[in-house]
């Protein structure tokens, strides 16, 4: 993985969102969830719009999917990032991944999907949501405490009404007597349509270990009043001996899936009910088929379900080459490069870039458009592994030159009406941002993840002549930055069209921070940072440092040493201490390697719970360092 990260920051940044999610994630038997999604069709239940807020290797949507009767929108978010990248480009058709946390799902995705569905990370992560924060409601603000609660309620924030939550969670969830806060509002707010605890050996052939959970399904009821008896039982649990809490609904282990009950410890060494159930995967799911059949029969208002059921808008098709379509379904906001680098030959020393799976999907250009609109074409079904391999050379680095802006200069269309931005969005764009779009200058409005409005501008000969020089030099400029930052590698081709862009503004039109050109360029939200690409001292006009070299990181910084010695002596250099992590980085070994290498150089000194160099340890008080 580090060979194909590209860069040392890159590799970095995979590896720690692997480690943060180690503890938190356990990715469910396809069988359930095909399981799940099978009983809801058979009860009438098929969705249009399908939300998975954590998607990991993507079974929600896929088994979805293959139910479906037609067309499905299906929206998925993964935090972790070498998974979504992998999910990125494995997603097909009219389907969005963004490589970020749930909590980022912009307000318009409110009372939108049909179906929202995942097995949801658990645990006391806190999240931060401005909305919940600022609520009114207690209980909203308590969610943000642990990540698990904040999932249900913001899962049905999204759902419109009669849509369907199904949560593959930890049992925490319903059996911890500090949720009930959480279970009375979920249950104020939907009706319980099942709740089955699942055995703790699901997981073991796909994640390794044991934990209790539930499948949770609900239903979004805004106007709920009173609760069932069953809903009543849902939100109380009782202590039922050695700290134990079980949760009233699953008192009498009708709703729970096993063979054997036991006393055991839980996987945090807590006492805890231990549930074992005879046979893999594949005949839990069966289990589990005919426990859902029932409460779908008995709980699920399919009534309900149609009746706010809103058809998928399915546009015209428009062609699209075959590279930008597979690119084009990744829509990680940060992750995103720039709509014009199509248009811009590439500089004759490099390539044009594929789709790199590791490599910093900033650099991978993203033509972005409303989830409804529909690409020409249809991809072979590719669901196995195999496809992960069969989509050309996934590990290609971004190249330098193709990704450089140009300008447009075709003549304005006459069509001076708002529509639909189809341009590709780029990460810098903001409210009232310039941008040529079929050859029009104007500004975006709406900004959402589904899309934006274009809106034209009426401008002279002169302002227009500005514009079409100043949004070329802002992209690159901001393009620049972004890359190097992110894969900390010198882009020179780019900071060649960057001066390119920069002269042809002022060879016509003066200075950037000339009165009218300065006027011009703060009317757009990025123009601030574009005037700091000059500067005056003293009448003099000096230029920022990012037209000559990297500023972003040190393009002379060490990346890689042969010995734990060297490793030693560039921590020393660069922190003035022992770093372990800045050494493994760069010798390649594990923190025991590198101490067992280094011998006596370093002594692990207990007064500061770390390591020091001997010197160090040495210089000073030495008596009272050895008491």
């Amino acid at each position: 993985m580090r060979h194909y990260a590209g860069s040392e920051q890159r590799y970095k940044d995979l590896v720690q969102s692997m480690r943060n999610s180690t503890l938190t994630a356990f990715y469910t038997p396809p069988a359930i969830v095909r399981a799940l999604a099978e009983t809801l069709r058979d009860a009438g239940v098929v969705p249009r719009r399908l939300l998975d807020p954590s998607a990991g290797a993507g079974i929600f949507p896929s088994s979805f999917r293959e139910t479906a009767d037609g067309e499905v929108e299906i929206l998925s978010f993964e935090k972790d990032l070498l998974t979504g990248q992998v999910l990125s480009t494995l997603a097909r058709e009219r389907e969005q991944v963004i490589i970020d946390g749930f909590q980022t799902i912009e307000t318009a995705y409110d009372s939108y999907f049909d179906v929202v569905t995942s097995n949801i990370p658990f645990g006391d992560t806190r999240i931060f949501d401005a909305s919940f924060r600022k609520s009114d409601d207690p209980v909203r603000r308590q969610a943000l405490k642990a990540v698990h609660n904040y999932f249900f309620i913001k899962g049905l924030d999204t759902l419109r009404e009669g849509g369907i939550l199904a949560f593959v969670t930890s049992a925490g969830v319903m059996d911890a007597p500090g949720n009930e806060p959480v279970r009375r509002y979920l249950m104020e707010h939907a009706r319980l349509v099942s709740a089955v605890r699942l055995p703790n050996n699901l997981f073991t052939e796909y994640a390794g270990t044991e934990v209790a959970s539930d499948l949770i399904v609900l239903q979004k009821w805004s106007e709920k009043r009173e609760l069932t008896p069953d809903e009543q039982r849902f939100v109380s649990s009782s202590e039922i001996g050695n700290g134990i809490y079980l949760n009233d609904y699953h008192r009498d282990f009708k709703h729970a899936i096993h063979t054997t009950v036991t006393h055991e410890k839980s996987l945090y060494g807590q006492s805890a009910l231990v549930l074992h159930y005879d046979g893999g995967p594949e005949r839990i799911a069966e289990r589990l088929r005919g426990i859902l059949a029932n409460d779908f029969a008995a709980r699920l208002d399919t009534e309900r379900y149609t009746q706010y059921l809103r058809p998928l808008h399915i546009p015209q098709a428009q062609t699209v080459p075959p590279t930008a379509r597979r690119q084009n379904r990744v829509a990680a906001p940060q992750s995103v490069a720039p709509p014009e680098l199509a248009s811009v030959a590439p500089a004759p020393e490099v390539p044009a870039p594929a789709a790199s799976l590791f490599g910093s999907a900033a650099a991978v250009p993203i033509a972005r458009r409303p989830l409804g609109q529909r690409r020409a074409g249809r991809r072979t079904d590719t669901t196995g592994m195999s496809d992960l391999f069969t989509q050309g050379n996934l590990f290609t680095q971004p190249a330098e030159a193709a990704d450089a802006p140009a300008a447009i200069t075709a003549p304005a269309s006459e069509n001076k009406d708002p529509r639909p931005f189809t341009g590709t969005m780029l990460p810098h764009y903001k409210e009232r941002s310039l941008v040529l779009f079929e050859g029009q200058v104007g500004r975006l409005g709406g900004l959402t993840r589904q899309g934006c409005t274009f809106h034209p501008e009426e401008l002279g000969t002169l302002s227009r002549y500005r514009a079409e020089r100043y949004i070329p030099l802002r992209d690159t400029y901001q393009l620049l930055y972004r890359l190097e930052m992110q894969n900390e590698i010198e882009y020179k081709g780019l900071r060649r069209k960057l001066n390119g862009c920069y002269e042809n503004f002022t060879a016509l039109l003066g200075d950037l921070n000339k009165k009218e050109n300065a006027a011009f360029i703060l009317n757009d939200p990025g123009g601030r940072e574009v005037l700091g690409l000059e500067r005056f001292v003293e009448g003099r006009k000096q230029l920022s440092d990012i037209l000559r070299r990297p500023v972003s990181f040190d393009p002379y910084e060490l990346k890689h040493v042969d010995t734990a010695a060297e490793a030693l002596a560039a921590s020393l250099n660069k922190f003035g201490r022992v770093e372990f992590s800045y050494m493994e980085s760069l010798a390649s070994r594990s923190r025991q390697e590198l101490i067992d290498e280094l011998g006596d150089l370093i002594f692990y000194n207990p007064m500061v719970k770390g390591y020091e160099i001997r010197e160090r340890l040495a210089a000073g008080n030495v008596v009272a360092k050895a008491e």
